[in-house]
């Protein structure tokens, strides 16, 4: 059987194992007058992240701090209920102070976290894949481990709007799954949310993070976050690990950023090129895919993200024009199955020359179609979009 391969690239989890961490995360406060000098914050114990606190506008944009050799500006969080917190600074390594600066005398207060080194051994590799399936992703209860559970209470919410972020901070912090971790209590321990505000999280090499926890109520795309300014109803929030104010996102981030919207999109019937009326206050007419300036004063996503969400919008509407036409992959001996009409057909360029026998069977080894067929067309019947195998008997033979 001859079928046309398109390859994209995808991580995907093959195994992990969860040792116990041996130190717990901790939480704390110090207040700091900072003037026209340089001054150090030092801390009791060692932190890996925090959040500066400012007293008012004019003194969140005259505060810089000292981190791998340039000085950097506060960045609003996401926090609309406390407009003078900074976006979370999350460290590289372990660190004992901080080194900050201001052009006026002002008082502040950083709120710091130390969050457990992550232990489990879990391996990726990359693989190709069609850009029509839902990328594989990390469960929370994995890049959890060892950090307190979230609050109950989860709320169902039909996306009609998907917001792009970015988590400021540090593009040189490789270790994402701690990154994620100290968002989480910063996020938690800190803002004193539910669980961490986005829907997905997705790191510089591509690995995609499931964020707030669905808890059994829906799906983790349909549970409202907390990333939009108060205004999460309707919303999926999906964050890039990193700064992109000045700094182009990697292609691996795009490519799971588009197939994740890809999927999204299709799954609710939605039209990337379209505007919605977004159910807040002043009811504005907000972007299918938004960045998350597009509804707050914020400089998120950063300006070399939001600059792309115009071409992003085109490439996802166009791709999802590729899915919704019934069509089939094959990548070695698994079909990739992608449609929009209620019952498919299988042709086959190069079919067997005498009757066969077929069956479809789902990855988890469960039989979706079986029968007889004497010509290049196998009818499939309903079928979801995903990945099958395919098998089929031509006499004593079997043939994948």
């Amino acid at each position: 059987m001859k079928i046309t391969i398109q390859y994209w690239v995808l991580w995907v989890l093959i195994g992990f194992s969860i040792p116990a961490n041996s130190q717990n995360y901790r939480t704390s406060t110090v207040q700091l007058n900072v003037d026209s000098k340089e001054v150090i914050a030092t801390f009791e114990e060692s932190v890996t992240s925090l959040i500066i606190q400012t007293e008012s506008q004019f003194n969140f944009e005259n505060l810089q701090f000292y981190y791998l050799g340039n000085w950097h500006n506060l960045t609003h969080g996401h926090n609309s209920e406390k407009p003078y917190w900074s976006d979370p600074i999350i460290f590289a390594k372990e660190e004992n102070n901080l080194l900050i600066r201001s052009i006026n005398n002002q008082n502040v207060i950083l709120h710091t976290v130390f969050s457990p080194p992550y232990s489990n051994n879990i391996k990726l590799y990359k693989q190709n894949n069609v850009p029509c399936i839902k990328p594989n992703s990390i469960a929370p209860i994995l890049w959890r481990d060892g950090l307190p559970e979230p609050k109950p209470g989860r709320l169902s919410t039909q996306v009609e709007h998907c917001i792009v972020h970015h988590a400021a901070g540090s593009n040189f912090n490789t270790d994402y799954y701690n990154v994620v971790r100290n968002i989480y209590l910063l996020h938690t321990q800190t803002n004193g949310w539910d669980d961490i505000g986005y829907n997905y999280l997705i790191a510089q090499d591509g690995t995609l993070f499931i964020g707030r926890d669905p808890q059994n109520i829906n799906t983790e795309d349909n549970i409202q976050g907390a990333h939009f300014c108060a205004k999460n109803a309707n919303t999926m929030g999906t964050c890039l690990l990193g700064n992109y104010t000045d700094t182009i996102p990697s292609d691996t981030t795009w490519a799971i950023l588009k197939q994740l919207l890809v999927w999204k999109l299709i799954k609710e019937n939605l039209n990337p090129l379209d505007s919605n009326l977004h159910p807040d206050d002043t009811g504005i007419l907000l972007p299918v895919i938004a960045g998350h300036r597009d509804g707050c004063n914020t400089e998120c996503p950063g300006q070399k993200v939001y600059d792309q969400l115009p071409q992003l919008r085109i490439d996802v509407k166009n791709a999802i024009d590729f899915c919704t036409l019934s069509s089939i992959g094959k990548i070695d001996n698994k079909i990739i199955i992608y449609r929009k009409e209620d019952y498919l057909n299988l042709i086959m360029e190069s079919p067997p020359s005498e009757p066969y026998k077929f069956r479809i069977i789902s990855t988890n080894g469960i039989e979706i179609s079986s029968g007889l067929s004497h010509s290049n067309s196998i009818y499939i019947g309903e079928i979801a979009s995903g990945l099958y195998y395919l098998i089929f008997n031509i006499g004593m033979n079997q043939h994948n």
